[in-house]
């Protein structure tokens, strides 16, 4: 079912490293990215836009080992609410409210870690939330 309003957390392991590693991913009803949450090479915590192309990145860089990463995606075409944080912490520099376009297409699904060979790696994760609303008919 559509969901205009999703909620998502997970605690996942970060591991030192220079590649970027995706976290958690909002997916359309196409398996298309909406939102991702990522590690960068340089250990920043960051979120890409599916639908607009736009990434942000965090000003402070997040230490190896576990975390609580949270995502909240409002769907409402161009004027959406993007908000993230990182161990109960909003992250400010990754949150935009009323300007995160999710486009038109509810969010149907999540991901966890990177796309390898048409599906998704394996991520180190603990306890995964999901919360969600009906998108209105």
């Amino acid at each position: 079912m559509p969901h205009s309003e999703i909620f998502a957390q997970a605690r996942v392991r970060i591991r030192p490293g220079p590649l970027s590693r995706s976290l958690l991913s909002l997916l359309d009803n196409q398996q298309r990215q909406t939102l991702r949450l990522y590690i960068a090479g340089d250990a920043h915590l960051g979120m890409e836009n599916g639908v607009t192309g736009i990434s942000l990145m965090s000003t402070e860089a997040v230490s190896p080992g576990w975390h609580t990463v949270a995502v909240h995606l409002w769907t409402r075409a161009s004027q959406g609410t993007c908000e993230v944080w990182l161990d109960g912490r909003p992250v400010q520099s990754l949150t935009d409210v009323g300007a995160c376009s999710a486009g038109s297409v509810p969010t149907l699904g999540y991901a966890l870690g990177d796309r390898k060979g048409g599906g998704f790696g394996i991520v180190d994760v603990q306890r995964l939330v999901l919360a969600t609303s009906e998108a209105a008919a």
